[in-house]
């Protein structure tokens, strides 16, 4: 599938966009935006809390889309696109180091999605209780190797369940065997965090628990499913229909 320009930059936006549930749901956030660049900051002292977006050129962008996040202080990602993507010796300049890249991509519904049914066996839960959350971070910290300090803040920080995201957990029988995160924003919804123990993978498990996160949203009314993806998912993604829109660099901004 093709895109035009002006899709690429609609879906920017509606995805910077899909962060402002966790914004909502902290005291210390704040989100600006101008024609090309996004910033969303939750204020937790962690990079992955804190997304500068930036696609422009522009001088007077780059400096307009990290002015919170500098002033603040604040550890954060700042994400490259486009023409913005010739930031790049700058951010070094300013003492942010390169982190990776991800495809930027989008799914939308097909004759598949209302048809898809879950392997027999398998059960997905929507996580709302202490005891499931414990064992949905556990996944969390393991896969994407966080420490036990920063764990800290994510806990605490998922442990609001007044934050209107979406946490999901796939079981077989009675064992959490792959998890996910998304969240709303308009007709769009956002897909963060997608994990399986290193002991479950290689089982589908990833690829069952998305479809049916995917039938979720569409049936709720999301017609949009909008998520990074890293080089070792995006073979997922592209299986299950998803199209790439374009390649994002991400630059980690940290404080001693």
């Amino acid at each position: 599938m093709k895109y035009s320009q002006a899709d690429i930059e609609k879906v920017r936006r509606d995805f910077a966009f899909t962060l402002k549930p966790w914004v909502d749901g902290s005291p210390h956030a704040t989100m600006s935006e101008g024609s090309d660049w996004y910033s969303m900051l939750i204020g937790l002292p962690f990079e992955a809390f804190n997304m500068v977006w930036i696609a422009s050129l522009s001088k007077d962008s780059l400096d307009a889309a990290l002015s919170d996040l500098e002033q603040r202080n604040l550890a954060g990602h700042v994400r490259l696109s486009g023409a913005g993507l010739l930031h790049g010796k700058e951010l070094l300049a300013r003492g942010c180091t390169l982190g990776g890249g991800n495809a930027l991509m989008a799914w939308y519904p097909d004759k598949n999605t209302e048809t898809f049914k879950l392997r027999s066996g398998l059960d997905v839960r929507r996580i709302t209780n202490a005891a499931e959350l414990a064992l949905m971070l556990e996944i969390f910290q393991s896969t994407f190797g966080i420490n036990d300090v920063n764990m800290k803040i994510f806990s605490e920080f998922f442990d609001n369940w007044n934050i209107d995201h979406f946490l999901w957990g796939l079981f077989d029988g009675d064992v959490m065997v792959s998890i996910v995160t998304s969240t709303v924003f308009e007709s769009n919804f956002g897909i963060y965090s997608m994990a399986t123990p290193a002991s479950a993978q290689k089982k589908g498990y990833g690829a069952q628990l998305l479809q049916y996160v995917q039938q979720f949203h569409a049936r709720a009314g999301q017609d949009t499913g909008l998520l990074f993806a890293t080089a070792a998912g995006k073979h997922l993604y592209d299986k299950l229909g998803w199209n790439t829109l374009e390649y994002t660099q991400y630059y980690s901004r940290k404080v001693s």
